[in-house]
C-alpha cells in the first residue's frame, strides 16, 4: 500500500526540502490552504503599506495596481504550492494498485516524487532573482514604481523584506510548472509499467489530481501573472526615454515567457498521454491474442465448453471495441479553448492599454 505523505516518507536533503517548507508549514497549522495564503498575502502587503507609510504615501502605493503583481504571486503561489504533495499523493494512491512494477522502480520513483518535482526550484530562483535584479539595485529616484514616492530610498526596504517571498513562491511555481512536473512525467512514462485491464478500468481517471493541479497551475498562476507582465510592458514601452532596443527586448521577453508558459503545462500531457498510449497498444495486444486463444476450440469441445468460449469470445470483442474508442490524450477541449482564450486577452489587453495611452 503507498504511503499517504509524501513529506513525512520522503528522504529529501535540506536543500530538496526548502521548495516545500511552506507545505509542511500549512501541515502543521490547523488552517485550511487558502486561509493560510490569505494570511500570506495579507502580511505581504500590510508590511507594503508600512514600509509605503515610512515612504510618505501610503495612498500612492494602494492606489499603483502593479504592486499587486508582486504582491499577488505571494498569495497565489502560496495556495497553489500547498496543494502539490496531496495531489500527487492522491495520483499514487490511485495508480499503486494498478502499478505491476511497484516493488523496482515505481517505488523509488515515488519516494523520490517531490525531489523529482522540486527539482527545478534552485534554477528558478536564481533566474527570478536575476530578472529582477536591475530593479534593486537601481536609484528608487529612477524607477517608476518608487520615484513618485516623497521618501523613495526608504522603498528599498520593500525589497529587503518583501521581495524574498516574491522570489521563493515564484520560483516554487514556476520551477514546478517548467520543470518538475514535465520531467515527473517523463519518469513515469519510462519507468511505470502498468497492470492489464487499465484503461479498461478507467484509469485516464486516476490521473484526475495531475489534471486539476495542472488546471490550477494555469488559471490561478501562470494566466494573472502573464496578464500583469503584459500589462507592465504596454506601459514601460509607452514611455517617451525608452530605446527600441529595451522595446524589442521586453516584448521577446514577453513571448518567451508566455510560450515557456504554454508548453509547461501542456507537455505533461504528451508524456502522460504517451504513457496512456503504451498502455492502450500493449491492452489491444493482450485482448487480440487472448479473442485467438478462445476461437481454438478442440474437436472434442463438448457444449459446454463451446458455449463458454462463445460467450468468453463476446466479452473480448466487447473489450476490444472499448479500448480501441479510448483515447490516450489527457488534452481537454476546454483547457485548450482556456489557453486560447487567456492569450488572447494578453494581446488584446496590450493593445487596448497601448491605444488608450497614445
Amino acid at each position: 500500500m503507498v504511503p499517504h505523505d509524501l513529506l513525512s516518507t520522503s528522504s529529501l536533503s535540506l536543500p530538496w526540502r526548502i521548495p516545500w517548507l511552506w507545505c509542511e508549514l500549512t501541515r502543521r497549522v490547523p488552517l485550511p490552504p487558502w486561509v493560510m495564503s490569505l494570511l500570506a498575502f495579507a502580511a505581504a502587503y500590510g508590511t507594503s503599506c508600512a514600509i509605503a507609510a515610512a515612504a510618505g504615501d501610503v495612498l500612492l502605493f494602494v492606489g499603483d495596481l502593479r504592486w499587486l503583481l508582486p504582491l499577488g504571486i505571494v498569495g497565489v503561489g502560496s495556495f497553489v504550492v500547498s496543494g502539490v504533495p496531496q495531489a500527487l499523493e492522491r495520483m499514487w494512491g490511485n495508480l499503486w494498485p494498478w502499478v505491476a512494477n511497484s516493488e523496482a522502480g515505481a517505488s523509488e520513483l515515488r519516494a523520490k516524487t517531490l525531489g523529482v518535482v522540486g527539482g527545478g526550484f534552485w534554477v528558478a530562483l536564481a533566474i527570478t532573482i536575476v530578472a529582477t535584479l536591475p530593479t534593486i539595485i537601481a536609484d528608487p529616484t529612477e524607477v517608476s514604481f518608487t520615484r513618485d514616492f516623497p521618501r523613495p530610498q526608504t522603498m528599498k526596504y520593500w525589497h529587503y523584506i518583501v521581495m524574498p517571498f516574491t522570489w521563493y513562491f515564484a520560483a516554487c511555481m514556476a520551477g514546478l510548472a517548467v520543470w518538475g512536473l514535465p520531467r515527473l512525467a517523463v519518469k513515469m512514462r519510462r519507468v511505470l509499467d502498468l497492470r492489464s485491464g487499465f484503461l479498461l478500468e478507467g484509469g485516464k481517471a486516476l490521473f484526475r489530481p495531475i489534471t486539476r493541479l495542472l488546471w490550477m497551475l494555469w488559471t490561478l498562476g501562470l494566466f494573472p501573472f502573464l496578464i500583469g507582465f503584459g500589462i507592465e510592458v504596454a506601459f514601460a514601452t509607452k514611455r517617451t526615454d525608452i530605446t527600441a532596443f529595451e522595446e524589442q527586448y521586453l516584448y521577446s521577453q514577453l513571448v518567451l515567457i508566455t510560450v515557456l508558459a504554454v508548453l509547461s503545462v501542456i507537455v505533461p500531457y504528451i508524456f502522460i498521454g504517451q504513457l496512456l498510449g503504451r498502455e492502450k497498444a500493449q491492452e489491444l495486444t493482450t485482448l487480440r491474442n487472448e479473442l485467438k486463444g478462445v476461437r481454438q476450440i478442440s474437436e472434442g469441445a463438448d457444449t459446454g465448453e463451446v458455449l463458454r468460449r462463445m460467450y468468453r469470445h463476446q466479452q473480448i470483442e466487447h473489450d476490444l471495441r472499448q479500448v480501441e474508442t479510448i483515447s490516450p490524450s489527457l488534452i481537454e477541449a476546454r483547457f485548450l479553448i482556456q489557453i486560447g482564450i487567456s492569450v488572447s486577452a494578453i494581446l488584446i489587453a496590450n493593445i487596448l492599454i497601448r491605444l488608450v495611452l497614445i
